[in-house]
């Protein structure tokens, strides 16, 4: 019962693990500090506090950080995560990117889909297919091949728009530059500039004032539609919320598999001892860890609250609801640590921390992937991490005594 267990969670999570295999043709990065200062000549993936690329990627690039500065170019797609990144190098395909402050310097020549609070695209960068931006504060002053489309706070559009330009009803919109087609907007302000051109028919909705038309270049005609108002907002009208929902659903779930991967991160630094009676347990006792995990989430708020109403005990109960708290934040990615060690185990392999990491993240997204799915998906999960976090507490126990 116990092997078959085991191995039942093991092929629960092959494919990702597979997929993840240290034979693939990619490089990869992990550390509290990664630069790049040699050309990758294959795809690349990297995992750091801070992660600096000063040469060439001949390849796709996955980079998951706090502070990113990327220099050289990225001959493939880009996908990055993470808090301030400023992308001085071009990217010869489609980028995608979620953070907090994000500048663009050079030339994007696919699609450009970017989530952040602020994002400046700058005069020398050029988009060369479709944007798409969610921001709270955005800057265009450099040029847009495709079409834009913006949802959020504040936009200047000061650069070039050649297709057409679709803005959600945003806190304010400031035109001084083109857009090449049709433009439809609906905006709390709105100020255009004399520089302002249209080269196509403009329907709009401005919650402050009538908009003049009369100082700017208007190729086509002006509507003022009210219903936009409503139709545009974005995503608090049914239809458009309908259609916003898969991708709020993938920031979330980038944003959190960031979080997760972080996490995989400290805990993978870590030495491997400290996993191992851990691992044992798991090997071991699969049944017995998962009534240990069960018993842990049961009886831990009522000993927290126990505490508490004692007065005395409350350092105690505030110390025990942390690590409770901890515990279920990041479950998923304790869980994917310790299969990834189960695995090394079972393997009979030494893992490097690279691999190690690739495999504890394969893991976290294979759970992640399963706790989307309704019932079949939950109940697996459930499983998995009660067994992980009660293998984590009987090694701990063990490693008391």
């Amino acid at each position: 019962m116990r092997k078959w267990t085991c191995s039942t969670l093991f092929a629960l999570l092959l494919p990702v693990l597979m997929t993840a295999s240290p034979g693939m043709a990619a490089t990869f990065r992990v550390g509290d500090s990664v630069s790049v200062t040699s050309p990758a000549g294959n795809d690349i993936y990297i995992a750091g506090g801070k992660v600096v690329v000063e040469e060439n990627i001949r390849g796709d690039a996955v980079i998951a950080g706090g502070n990113i500065i990327m220099r050289g170019d990225v001959q493939g797609d880009l996908l990055v995560a993470g808090g301030n990144m400023v992308f001085n190098g071009a990217v010869t395909d489609d980028a995608r990117v979620a953070g907090g402050d994000i500048t663009f310097t050079e030339r994007v020549e696919g699609d450009l889909i970017v989530f952040g609070g602020n994002v400046t695209i700058t005069r020398q960068a050029s988009i060369g297919g479709d944007m798409v931006v969610a921001a709270g504060q955005a800057v265009l002053d450099g040029t847009v091949g495709g079409n834009l489309k913006f949802a959020g706070g504040n936009l200047d559009l000061n650069g070039e728009v050649r297709g057409n330009a679709i803005i959600y009803r945003s806190d304010s919109l400031t035109v001084n530059g083109s857009v090449g087609g049709t433009t439809i907007f609906s905006a709390g302000e709105v100020t255009l500039s004399d520089s302002a051109s249209f080269g196509g028919d403009v329907m709009y909705w401005a919650g402050n004032a009538p908009v003049d038309f009369g100082r700017v270049d208007l190729s086509g005609k002006a509507t003022e539609d009210p219903s936009l108002k409503s139709r545009m907002k974005w995503p608090s009208e049914p239809k458009i919320r309908r259609k916003a929902i898969p991708g709020l659903f993938g920031i979330w779930f980038l944003y959190t598999t960031l979080a997760g991967a972080i996490a995989v991160l400290i805990l993978i630094l870590l030495p491997k001892k400290l996993f191992s009676p851990a691992v044992e347990s798991l090997r071991s006792s699969p049944l017995k860890n998962l009534g240990v995990g069960l018993l842990y989430f049961l009886v831990t708020p009522f000993l927290i609250l126990f505490f508490i109403i004692t007065i005395l005990g409350i350092p105690v109960g505030l110390f025990l609801s942390f690590l409770f708290m901890v515990s279920i934040l990041f479950s998923k990615s304790l869980s994917a640590v310790l299969l990834a060690r189960w695995a090394e185990r079972k393997k009979y392999r030494s893992w490097t921390r690279p691999t190690l990491f690739l495999v504890s993240v394969g893991f976290l997204l294979t759970i992640k992937v399963a706790a989307a799915i309704p019932i079949a998906g939950w109940i697996i999960v459930t499983l998995v991490v009660l067994t992980c976090i009660g293998a984590l507490l009987s090694g701990a126990l063990e490693g008391v005594r």
